[in-house]
């Protein structure tokens, strides 16, 4: 029985936009781009303007060696972060952000605060060498999934978040960051990552999978020692549809997931009341223990 819910690394990955000031066309309208950070706050100066009091910092012109904010100035956070003031934060930034332990501030990742926003994350290799850029696991969206995400050449406190869901084809934002212009070697579009379950699923790595999750999964329909992954399993808020099943002669409570998941018990488990024929009605009580099954949808 599913004890708990399948959640795979997050691949909405959060796009954290480029510095404000900037007036290049890039692959963004960069001078609309509220920046993360604001420079003139980090740096003492109210308009944004470098420290020789020329023009503000731009995707174009960044600042400088000798111009990085000071870290040794600000209070640390998390492995790879230091906190910032919430008024010198942008609004969009602070939904995506931790507070610190001061329970005002926010812990913002030191690559955003060092170049007040116009930098470009490094480039690296996702599952199946597909393009991407690494991340700070200070971003909250980041830092749950750490223990899944491939680290390829990025720091420590980073990881390698793709340029494109593997799992849809749409750009995952990850390669919107800063002053990035977008992936360099693929265009977003097709699903890297082969379908299956009759087109509800897809074939992940077990890399990306908890090891807890991986014994739930079937290879069917996948090469190697690739899992299918049902699509709706990849939210982590997802509930699934309530059902009314029967087994060992017993009337139950449960609800509907997609058929191809590999869980004891299942060549008794039907359809039970769900619409979908490849659905299985899965209990939420075990029935042979009387333990809840932790499926999603069920009562916690």
């Amino acid at each position: 029985m599913i004890r708990s819910h399948l959640v795979l690394a997050s691949l909405s990955i959060l796009t954290i936009a480029c510095g404000q000031g900037s007036e290049g066309q890039l692959h963004h309208d960069l001078g609309d781009r509220p920046a993360p950070v604001h420079p003139g706050e980090l740096h003492g100066e109210g308009d944004g303007s470098s420290p020789n009091g020329e023009a503000p910092y731009s995707c174009e012109e960044p600042p400088q060696a000798d111009e990085l904010v000071d870290l040794s100035q600000l209070t640390p956070c998390k492995s790879g972060g230091h906190c910032i003031e919430a008024e010198d934060v942008e609004p969009d930034l602070q939904a995506r952000l931790d507070r610190c332990e001061d329970g005002v501030s926010f812990c913002v990742p030191d690559e955003i605060i060092l170049y007040r926003g116009f930098y470009i994350p490094e480039t690296c290799r996702f599952v199946n060498g597909l393009e991407g850029r690494c991340l700070s696991t200070v971003l909250p969206e980041i830092g749950r999934t750490a223990d899944t995400m491939p680290v390829s050449n990025c720091q420590p406190h980073e990881r390698c978040s793709p340029c494109c869901d593997p799992f849809t084809g749409e750009a995952s934002g990850a390669c919107d960051v800063g002053c990035d212009i977008g992936p360099i070697e693929a265009q977003c579009g097709e699903p890297a990552f082969r379908a299956c379950c009759g087109g509800r699923g897809h074939c992940a790595p077990p890399s990306l999978i908890k090891p807890e999750d991986r014994e739930k999964l079937s290879g069917s329909g996948c090469a190697g020692e690739n899992l299918c992954v049902p699509d709706v399993l990849r939210d982590p808020d997802y509930r699934a549809p309530r059902c009314q099943g029967r087994v060992l002669f017993r009337d139950y409570e449960g609800v509907c997931l997609p058929g191809c998941l590999d869980l004891p018990m299942d060549f008794l488990i039907g359809q039970g009341s769900c619409g979908n024929p490849n659905d299985e009605c899965v209990p939420c009580t075990d029935p042979r223990t009387g333990e809840a099954t932790g499926a999603p949808g069920c009562p916690e």
